[in-house]
């Protein structure tokens, strides 16, 4: 992964982390906590790369992937 990809999943990571702790508190399903999570995580990455949602989802998948790894770590 590039140090930049690698830089914008850590950032996004630790701004989604208190969320989903604080959706699974919340006892939500671990799927609801999960897309609930992913959906946010989906929104920061669009913001970050100037890009639409819906593009963000199918072109991003590895930096979506590697940020939900290090925020359910």
């Amino acid at each position: 992964m590039e140090p930049e990809a690698a830089s914008l999943c850590r950032s996004v990571a630790e701004t989604l982390r208190p969320l989903y702790e604080a959706v699974r508190d919340a006892r939500l399903d671990g799927d609801d906590a999960f897309w609930i999570v992913y959906d946010e995580a989906v929104v920061q990455v669009a913001k970050a790369k100037n890009m639409a949602e819906s593009t963000t989802k199918s072109t991003a998948r590895d930096v979506l992937q590697e940020i939900m790894i290090l925020v359910m770590e």
